[in-house]
């Protein structure tokens, strides 16, 4: 990532992150890292992450103790606001949580934990797909758990570098594996999105020997008017009766409904709000449903 200044000085647009890792190094000391003027080269990697991005000499935390810091690094909020203040406090369901929002804008979402507070017992597992803690380390009472968690990170990445992301901050369609976007203007349009109660593993899905991989090249305007199909779908609706149904329920009331990705939801097309509204209104109470807006552009794409 550059710097904000060099963007500015460019004049080059401020893109969203293709990916965002975040690490957080538990009771490192600050005063014994190099990069913040220690004598010995004690933390290399981080160092160079210093150099070539920003690094910042004064930051004030909210808490002095890993279990309430870090519900607040995570949401955003005061520790009076999230209540998380003794050793068996959970953040509430209710507040937003940093993966939370990575996720609902398309991101695929990961933890890695390596104790107590900072996963499931603190509730700070909300929003992520994945959830690696320290029970699932081949040895539970060392504290050194980085090498185990590089080697998990290494495959999980490789594996999802086919999910899509705004990086055009338009609409855009993805070929090859996701790698080449190109703008793509589409008409105005509202959708029925409805939420099935599974998350199916990306990795899983196209490591299934039933995906097929012979699918004949479409063009884009017959794809609009109703042609092709997700080659996923066969694979998901196969591992999920959950998404099945949904599935066949929108598209008794809309043929072109389709499934997105590997079956996070489903949706279909209407010309107007009004006519998306109605099908929603006929949502059974076990089916969990929401109408919206196509974007041309998105709203971040002119900030800066």
């Amino acid at each position: 990532m550059r710097s904000r200044t060099e963007q500015v000085a460019t004049g080059e647009p401020v893109r969203a992150p293709r990916g965002v890792i975040l690490i957080q190094a538990d009771t490192l000391r600050r005063d014994h890292l190099d990069a913040y003027g220690y004598s010995r080269p004690t933390a290399p990697a981080i160092a160079r992450l210093a150099k070539e991005g920003e690094l910042f000499r004064n930051y004030t935390v909210q808490a002095t103790w890993t279990k309430v810091s870090t519900p607040t690094l995570m949401t955003s909020l005061y520790p009076s606001a999230h209540t998380v203040a003794d050793f068996t406090d959970r953040l509430p369901a209710g507040a937003t949580t940093l993966a939370e929002v990575f996720r609902e804008a398309g991101f695929a979402t990961l933890s890695m934990s390596s104790i107590l507070f900072t996963g499931q017992f603190t509730n700070l597992h909300q929003g992520f797909e994945e959830v690696h803690e320290s029970g699932s380390l081949p040895d539970q009472q060392s504290s050194k758990t980085a090498r185990d968690y590089v080697d998990r990170l290494l495959p999980w990445l490789d594996a999802h570098r086919d999910v899509p992301f705004f990086v055009f901050g338009q609409c855009a369609v993805g070929e090859g594996i996701g790698e080449r976007l190109r703008a793509l203007e589409l008409p105005d349009a509202w959708y029925l999105v409805l939420v099935p109660p599974v998350a199916l593993s990306t990795k899983d899905v196209f490591a299934d020997n039933a995906l097929t991989r012979n699918a004949k090249e479409l063009k884009i305007p017959p794809f609009f008017s109703g042609m092709g199909a997700n080659d996923l779908e066969p694979v998901a609706l196969a591992r999920s009766p959950e998404i099945g149904a949904h599935l066949a329920w929108l598209r008794a009331r809309c043929a072109k409904a389709r499934m997105t990705g590997s079956g996070a939801c489903v949706f279909a097309e209407f010309a107007s709000q009004a006519e998306a509204q109605a099908v929603l209104g006929e949502l059974p109470a076990a089916m969990r449903g929401f109408v919206t807006r196509g974007l041309e552009r998105h709203p971040l794409y002119d900030q800066q």
